[in-house]
C-alpha cells in the first residue's frame, strides 16, 4: 500500500505544487493590491485607479478560489480515472485490494489538502507582517497564552477537521464508485455527484437530528462532557452535529455517527472495488 503511496505523491506532486504556487501568487497581488488601494483612498480618495485594483482584486480572488478547488477537483478525478479510464487495468493488475488503493488515495488527498491549507495561511500571515507591517504572530501569541490546555483543544481541532475531510472525500469516493457499478445492467455513470450531494445531505440531517436527540458535548480544553444547559450558555445551537465547534466543542453523538461513517463508507467501497467492479 505504501508503494502505492509513493506513487500517488509522485503523480500528484506537479499539479498539486502549481496550484499552490498559483495559490500564493495570487494572495500576494491581492495583499499587494489591497496595500496600494489604502493608500490611494487616504490620499485622493476612489480614483479610476480604484476602480481598476477592484477589478483586479476579484480576478485574483477568483485565481484562488480557483486554485484550491481545482486542486480538490484534480485529486477527485484521480480516484475516478482508476475507475472510468485506461489506467484502471494496470492498477487493477496489481496485487492491491481495494481497501489499500482506496486508503492510498484518501492518505495523498488529505496530506494535500492539510499542505495546501497550512502553507497559504502561514505564507498570508507572514505576508501581512512584511507588506502591512502588522504582526499578526504576536496578536496570535497572546491569544494562545490565554488558552488552557492549548495541547487538547489543538489536538482534538486537528482529528476532528481531519474526520470531516475523511467523510466527505469518502463518500465522494462511494459515489463514483456506485456509478461504476452496474444495477440491473444500468449505471448512474456521471450522476455520481447528484448521489454525493443527496447522501451528504442526508447524512447532515441524520447528525443534526441525532446530536439534537442527545445534546452531549465534548469541552476538549478541560476533557469534560458537558450538557446541553452548559452548551447553551456557551452559545452553541443544541442541534449543533458537526464534531466541532468554534468554542472548541465537540457533540459526542455526532463524533460516533462519524466514526461509524468513516468506517462503514471505508469497507463499503472498498467491497465494491473487490467485488462489484469490472475494469474489462
Amino acid at each position: 500500500m505504501f508503494k502505492y503511496v509513493k506513487y500517488e505523491m509522485k503523480g500528484t506532486m506537479k499539479f498539486l505544487i502549481g496550484a499552490i504556487i498559483l495559490a500564493l501568487g495570487a494572495s500576494t497581488g491581492i495583499q499587494l493590491f489591497i496595500k496600494r488601494e489604502a493608500g490611494n483612498t487616504l490620499v485622493g480618495g476612489m480614483t479610476v485607479e480604484s476602480d481598476i485594483i477592484a477589478f483586479l482584486l476579484l480576478v485574483l480572488g477568483f485565481i484562488l478560489i480557483g486554485s484550491l478547488i481545482g486542486a480538490m477537483v484534480y485529486l477527485i478525478s484521480s480516484y475516478r480515472k482508476e475507475l472510468y479510464e485506461d489506467r484502471g487495468y494496470l492498477t487493477f493488475a496489481l496485487p492491491l485490494s481495494g481497501g489499500q488503493l482506496l486508503g492510498s488515495k484518501l492518505l495523498v488527498a488529505l496530506f494535500w489538502g492539510t499542505v495546501m491549507g497550512l502553507v497559504i495561511v502561514i505564507y498570508n500571515l507572514i505576508l501581512v507582517q512584511v507588506i502591512m507591517g502588522y504582526n499578526f504572530f504576536d496578536d496570535i501569541w497572546s491569544i494562545i497564552k490565554q488558552i488552557d490546555n492549548l495541547g487538547f483543544l489543538l489536538t482534538g481541532s486537528i482529528i476532528t477537521s481531519l474526520m470531516e475531510s475523511a467523510v466527505t472525500l469518502l463518500l465522494v469516493y462511494f459515489a463514483i464508485t456506485v456509478s461504476r457499478v452496474s444495477i440491473k445492467s444500468r449505471k448512474i455513470g456521471s450522476l455520481w455527484f447528484l448521489l454525493f450531494i443527496i447522501l451528504a445531505s442526508v447524512i447532515t440531517y441524520i447528525q443534526e437530528l441525532i446530536a439534537k436527540l442527545m445534546p452531549m458535548y465534548l469541552d476538549l480544553s478541560t476533557m469534560g462532557i458537558i450538557g446541553q444547559r452548559e452548551a447553551y450558555i456557551m452559545g452553541i445551537d443544541s442541534q449543533f452535529g458537526g464534531t466541532l465547534s468554534i468554542q472548541g466543542v465537540v457533540s459526542i453523538p455526532g463524533l460516533l455517527f462519524q466514526i461509524l461513517l468513516i468506517v462503514g463508507a471505508f469497507f463499503a467501497t472498498a467491497y465494491m472495488l473487490d467485488k462489484k467492479i469490472d475494469i474489462v
